[in-house]
C-alpha cells in the first residue's frame, strides 16, 4: 500500500512538472499555423538538415582553431633509457697510455645512460601554415554561405508546400460544393428519365459529371496529402503529427504586394566565397617557394651508469641543454611546385568566370521572377472574375433547367465551362504562389 509520505512527493512532482508539459509545442500532435512566416520560422528552428549545416559550420570554426595552433610553440617532456650492449671503440695514440709508437683500441662510454628533459619547438617563419589558416578561415565563410543558401531553399520549399496545402484545401471545398450540385442534378435527371422526359444519354452524362468531380476531389486530396507530408519533413515533425492551417485568407491575391523587393540570391554569395578560397589556394602553392625557419630548445639532464638501475640523487645527473635552429630553402623538386601553382591559377580563373556568369544569370532570373509574379497577379484577378461569372451562369442555367426553359445538354455545357474556369483559376493561383514562395525566401 502507498503511504502518504510517498503520495505527497509524487503530487509535488506532478504539479511542478505540469507547466513544463504544458509548454511543450503542440507540434507533437497538432501544429497550428497562423501564417506562412510562422511556418518558415518553425522550420528554421526544427529542420534536421539545417542542424547538420549548423554543425558543419561549427566544425569549420574548430578547424580554424586547429590550424592556428601552429603559431604556438610545441612543448613536450621526454624520458629515454638506453642499454649499450657494445660500447663504441676508438683508436688512440699509445703515448696517452705510456706505449709510444702504438695505436691502442679503447672503448668509451658506459653501458647504461638515461636522458630526461623538456623540448620546445617553434616555427618562426612558415608561410604555408599561415596560408592554410587563411584557407581554413575561408572555408568557414563558404560553410556559412552554404548554410544561408540552404535556409533560403528551406524557406522557399516551406512556403510552396504551405500555399499548395491551402489552395488544395480551398479546391476541395469548391469541389464538395460542385459534388452536391452534381448529386442534385443526377437525382433530378434520374426522376426525369423514369418519367420518360429525358434519354439515357442524359442520365449517363449526369453520372459522368459526378464521376469527374469525384476524380477532381481525389486528385486534390492527393496533392493536399503530399503537401502536408512534405511540410512535416521540412518542419521536423513526427509522422503522426497533424497540421492545421488557420490562414485561409492567404489565398487571395489582394493580400500580396504589387512590387516586392528581393535580396540577392544566396547562391551568388556562395560563388563569391568559393572564388575567394581559390585565391588563398594560389597563395598557398606559391608559399612552397619560401624558406621555413624553426627554432628548437632542449633543457634536460643525463645519467650514465655501469649497472642496470636509476638514481634520483641530483649529484648523479649531469645537465644537458641546447638551442638549435633549422632553415629549409626549397631549390628543386622536378617542377612539381610550379605545376601546382599553375593548376591553382587555372582553378581561380574558372571560379572567377563562373562567378561572372552566375552574376549575369542571377540578374536575368530575378528580373524574370518579378515579371512573372506581376503577370500572375493580373492573371489571377481575371481568372477569378471569369470563375465568378461562370459560377453565376451555372446557377442561372440550373434554375432555367429546373423550370424547363433550357435543355439538359445546354446546362451541362454551362457546367463544363464553369469547371474549366474553376480549374484555370486554381492553376493560376497556384502558379502565382509558386513565384511568391521564391520571393518570400529572398526577403
Amino acid at each position: 500500500m502507498i503511504s502518504i509520505k510517498h503520495i505527497v512527493p509524487l503530487l509535488f512532482f506532478c504539479i511542478s512538472a505540469f507547466p513544463a508539459l504544458a509548454q511543450q509545442p503542440d507540434s507533437l500532435h497538432e501544429l497550428k499555423l497562423q501564417s506562412v512566416q510562422e511556418a518558415i520560422e518553425f522550420a528554421l528552428e526544427n529542420n534536421p538538415d539545417l542542424d547538420v549545416y549548423n554543425l558543419n559550420y561549427q566544425k569549420a570554426g574548430k578547424e580554424v582553431s586547429i590550424s592556428k595552433s601552429s603559431r604556438y610553440p610545441a612543448i613536450s617532456g621526454t624520458f629515454t633509457g638506453q642499454y649499450n650492449r657494445d660500447l663504441p671503440t676508438s683508436v688512440l695514440p699509445g703515448e696517452i697510455f705510456g706505449q709510444p709508437g702504438q695505436m691502442i683500441e679503447t672503448q668509451f662510454g658506459q653501458e647504461y645512460n638515461y636522458n630526461t628533459g623538456i623540448t620546445i619547438s617553434k616555427n618562426i617563419l612558415d608561410w604555408q601554415s599561415r596560408m592554410k589558416t587563411k584557407i581554413a578561415e575561408a572555408q568557414v565563410m563558404v560553410t556559412g554561405a552554404e548554410t544561408d543558401l540552404y535556409r533560403q531553399h528551406l524557406s522557399e520549399q516551406v512556403a510552396f508546400y504551405y500555399y499548395t496545402a491551402i489552395i488544395t484545401q480551398k479546391a476541395l471545398q469548391i469541389s464538395e460544393k460542385d459534388r452536391s450540385i452534381a448529386d442534385s442534378l443526377l437525382f433530378l435527371t434520374q426522376q426525369n428519365f423514369e418519367k420518360g422526359m429525358v434519354e439515357r444519354s442524359a442520365l449517363n452524362h449526369a453520372k459522368i459529371n459526378v464521376n469527374n468531380i469525384d476524380q477532381s476531389i481525389a486528385e486534390s486530396t492527393l496533392m493536399y496529402d503530399q503537401a502536408v507530408s512534405n511540410l512535416k519533413i521540412l518542419l521536423g515533425l513526427e509522422a503522426d503529427a497533424g497540421i492545421h492551417f488557420e490562414d485561409q485568407a492567404a489565398i487571395t491575391s489582394t493580400a500580396l504586394p504589387d512590387s516586392p523587393q528581393v535580396e540577392a540570391d544566396k547562391e551568388l554569395a556562395l560563388f563569391m566565397q568559393q572564388t575567394d578560397q581559390t585565391m588563398f589556394n594560389v597563395r598557398l602553392q606559391k608559399a612552397a617557394y619560401l624558406p621555413k625557419l624553426s627554432l628548437t630548445s632542449y633543457w634536460g639532464q643525463q645519467q650514465f651508469r655501469d649497472d642496470f638501475g636509476l638514481s634520483f640523487n641530483g649529484s648523479d645527473w649531469n645537465p644537458y641543454s641546447y638551442i638549435g635552429f633549422s632553415l629549409s630553402v626549397p631549390i628543386f623538386n622536378g617542377f612539381a611546385k610550379r605545376n601546382q601553382v599553375n593548376v591553382a591559377k587555372i582553378e581561380r580563373s574558372i571560379a572567377q568566370q563562373n562567378l561572372q556568369q552566375e552574376q549575369i544569370q542571377t540578374e536575368i532570373q530575378d528580373q524574370l521572377l518579378l515579371s512573372n509574379y506581376r503577370n500572375s497577379l493580373s492573371k489571377v484577378e481575371s481568372a477569378y472574375d471569369t470563375y465568378r461569372l461562370w459560377d453565376q451562369n451555372r446557377t442561372l442555367a440550373l434554375q432555367k433547367y429546373e423550370k424547363g426553359l433550357i435543355a439538359l445538354a445546354e446546362y451541362f455545357k454551362t457546367f463544363e465551362d464553369y469547371l474549366k474556369a474553376e480549374n484555370n483559376y486554381l492553376n493560376t493561383l497556384s502558379s502565382m504562389y509558386s513565384y511568391y514562395s521564391t520571393i518570400i525566401s529572398r526577403q
